[in-house]
């Protein structure tokens, strides 16, 4: 006869490592500390995946928020908290509510240098509106003959992140195009005026 999971059987030092005390470690431990121990490590692994398609900005302000979001939400990844051998602490319905798993990450950022732009409007516009997690997971049928379903979503999840990066990197080579298109005009434009300047003096 297996050991009832509850709130005492979780909170035991020694019973951390118990797959069925995923949901209490991610919502009651301190995974940034302990980050190998069921539900941390798998839940981690998710923020790190995220945080790597968010470049790096001088105060870094996005990064910031970003991380914060994320870790807010340590319940909602990896099927944490999905399954009914899993004991769910009473937080978990609050956490529901106030800090939901289903919610959209905006980020936006640009690096726009201007050497000279004298009477010319610049307008930047950037959205992106990426809802990172969907649905609750335990809303969803973790029945044993839907683990390919469930491994499907993982594989789809690790192409977006994929397809973010390529994303981020094809908009960097373009304004790199653009700068070098610009230059090349500046350039012209200054060796044309030097050429009639230098045809005046004659």
């Amino acid at each position: 006869m297996s050991t009832a999971v509850d709130e005492e059987f979780c909170a035991k030092e020694e019973n951390k490592m118990d797959d069925r005390c995923s949901c209490y470690n991610v919502i009651e431990r301190d995974c940034e500390n302990e980050r190998d121990i069921p539900g941390c490590k798998e839940s981690l692994e998710y923020v790190d995946s995220v945080m790597e398609t968010i470049p790096n900005t001088e105060n870094n302000m996005q990064r910031t928020i970003a991380y914060g979001q994320l870790m807010q939400r340590l319940y909602c990844t990896n099927q944490a908290c999905a399954g009914d051998d899993k004991y769910k602490p009473p937080t978990l319905q609050d956490l529901k509510q106030y800090v939901p798993c289903g919610f959209n990450l905006n980020m936006c950022v640009q690096n726009t240098e201007i050497d000279s732009a004298l009477g010319t409007n610049v307008e930047s516009e950037c959205k992106i509106n990426e809802n990172w997690m969907g649905v609750d997971p335990w809303e969803l049928d973790f029945a044993a003959d839907e683990a390919g379903d469930i491994a499907r979503l993982k594989e789809e999840h690790k192409d977006n992140i994929q397809l973010k990066k390529l994303e981020i990197e094809e908009s960097a080579k373009q304004r790199e195009v653009e700068e070098q298109k610009n230059n090349i005009i500046m350039y012209a434009s200054i060796g044309v005026f030097i050429i009639i300047v230098l045809f005046l003096m004659r």
